[in-house]
């Protein structure tokens, strides 16, 4: 449950008293729920003889605890526990309707948490631009599954501060913030496919690095190899019509580091000859940064869609990610995108249209969203 932002001790406190409130005709279902939530803990709360109420002033004790958020995740624990009861056994007084809007918690923020009818926790952040709303709406958490996570906590804190900031008149700090989490966003997305972003990691395949000596021949120089290659020497140039010898080309590579590698080319199937084709390290697909992500995503692979994000967003949401991040202001006249009468419009006005930029926070929050639930259910 790491993705659930902190609740207060009160809004805890007041989401239970909602459901105690709701389940008044039925209270014997807020027992079994807490029951279930709490299989398996060492001292799992355990349904007794005892008067009802008393047993869920005990769940209630339970639920103001802090420490280690026990009484945050035992109460999203019943909320998942109760409507899965509800939606096989129904309960007394209480519809659907009525029991997800309990669920709502409203932040210190203003964002909400909820649970939803297709069983998934959402945080929910509502925008407005002169008068035009919108929102951020991300699914954290799947009912009932261990460990459940959907959009990863990592990721949630670009967005609410990115948010944050749009709220607080700050749209390129909102924007930088955003471009962040979809390039996070895109790295966990593309990794499933077989790329990497780690530093170092090779791009392509590396061979093994054999020996060769060199003699003095009264003709010039002899090379021989000690170990097998993966053609013999005897077979080179073999063939009928063969030529007597071929050209290649060498040149010395100064290094770094001083010292001088040889540099052959034009070698045609010397390298067969030459050098091992034992593969020592394997390539992995690297991908350099979010332009490269945003390529690959849409272009090779086919994960990102115009529905996901307009191509158009493609340019501005790549020119803040590589200038403002790094804190170059050079680029702010760089064109970025076209309006609907195809006037030029930069990276500097782009970011101070606050109604651009609010579409493309909510476009970049939906496009997070659909990701990461694609990931999580395995049909990336």
């Amino acid at each position: 449950m790491n993705s659930f932002p902190k609740i207060t001790n009160d809004l805890i406190t007041n989401c239970f008293f909602k459901f105690r409130t709701l389940y008044s005709n039925d209270l014997i279902k807020l027992l079994q729920a807490a029951q279930t939530a709490t299989l398996g803990e060492q001292s799992a709360f355990v349904i007794g003889p005892g008067d009802t109420n008393q047993q869920v002033d005990i769940i209630e004790t339970r639920i103001k605890r802090i420490a280690d958020s026990y009484g945050q995740k035992l109460l999203i624990k019943i909320i998942e526990s109760l409507y899965e009861d509800l939606q096989i056994n129904g309960a007394i007084g209480v519809t659907n309707t009525d029991f997800l809007a309990c669920s709502k918690i409203v932040l210190q923020d203003g964002s909400q948490l909820q649970y939803k009818a297709v069983k998934k926790w959402h945080w929910v952040w509502n925008l407005e631009v002169d008068g035009n709303p919108g929102s951020v709406d991300l699914e954290i958490r799947a009912g009932n599954n261990t460990p459940g996570e959907i959009v990863p906590e990592y990721i949630l804190q670009y967005i609410q501060q990115g948010v944050t900031a749009f709220k607080s008149g700050k749209p390129a700090v909102a924007m930088a913030l955003m471009t962040i989490g979809l390039e996070g966003t895109l790295r966990d997305a593309l990794e499933t496919k077989g790329y990497s972003y780690q530093y170092g990691t090779p791009s392509q395949d590396i061979y093994e690095r054999v020996n060769m000596d060199v003699h003095k021949d009264s003709s010039g120089y002899k090379v021989t190899f000690p170990n097998s290659m993966p053609k013999v020497h005897n077979d080179y140039l073999s063939a009928p019509g063969d030529p007597t010898y071929k050209r290649v080309r060498i040149k010395r590579v100064k290094q770094p580091d001083g010292n001088f590698i040889l540099e052959i080319k034009n070698i045609g199937d010397l390298f067969d000859y030459w050098s091992s084709d034992q593969i020592t390290t394997t390539g992995t697909a690297q991908v350099s940064g979010l332009g490269a992500a945003i390529n690959i995503g849409r272009n090779l692979l086919g994960i990102i869609t115009p529905i996901d994000i307009p191509e158009d967003l493609d340019r501005p949401i790549q020119a803040v990610r590589n200038n403002l991040i790094h804190l170059s202001g050079n680029s702010m006249s760089e064109i970025v995108q076209q309006d609907t009468v195809g006037n030029d419009i930069t990276l500097k006005e782009f970011l101070i249209d606050r109604n651009r930029v609010f579409d493309a926070i909510c476009t970049i929050g939906n496009a997070i969203n659909i990701l990461y639930n694609r990931i999580a259910s395995g049909t990336l």
